[in-house]
């Protein structure tokens, strides 16, 4: 299975922590935001990444990718989602053409459509065009869309990381 990680144009709330490394790299709790989904997927998974392009050249040493049209529908989880077994597995068993919201903010969608054209000239993905494109559903979960987020939830993150390792 193949899982797409997104940066929208909110990374810039979690300056300067993110200069350097997209917001998936950051941690809450004992694990990076990546690792927490790592290990609550039910089955091996495939990452690729959609970042700011100076990150996607000079840190991930990968090319923008280019997401054509076709039959496969493929996942875009945000990078910044702090993720349990549980939203994950809503993620994985979502509709197609269709994205998961919490409060306005794109947690997840899932598309066979081209998004080249949702994307920001910075790489970043524009919330609003996927959203003009995909049918919006209500969703329960968490962001971390301020450096106190992190902070507040770590201790609590660290006893879920714990668990999640053993």
């Amino acid at each position: 299975m193949d899982i797409i990680l997104f940066e929208t144009p909110a990374y810039k709330n979690l300056l300067p922590l993110v200069y350097f490394r997209p917001v998936w790299e950051l941690r809450c709790g004992a694990l990076t935001l990546q690792e927490k989904m790592a290990y609550d997927m039910p089955q091996p998974v495939k990452w690729h990444y959609l970042a700011r392009t100076y990150l996607m050249k000079y840190y991930l040493k990968k090319e923008f990718p280019h997401f054509s049209s076709g039959n496969l529908a493929r996942i875009f989880i945000a990078g910044n989602f702090l993720s349990s077994r549980e939203h994950l597995q809503a993620i994985l068993h979502m509709s197609e053409e269709s994205a998961l919201v919490v409060d306005d903010t794109i947690v997840a969608f899932k598309t066979s459509k081209a998004i080249d054209q949702w994307c920001n000239a910075d790489g970043t993905l524009n919330p609003e065009k996927v959203l003009d494109n995909l049918k919006p559903q209500p969703f329960e979960g968490r962001l971390v869309r301020y450096l106190w987020d992190a902070i507040d939830w770590n201790g609590a993150e660290i006893t879920a990381d714990l668990e999640r390792v053993k």
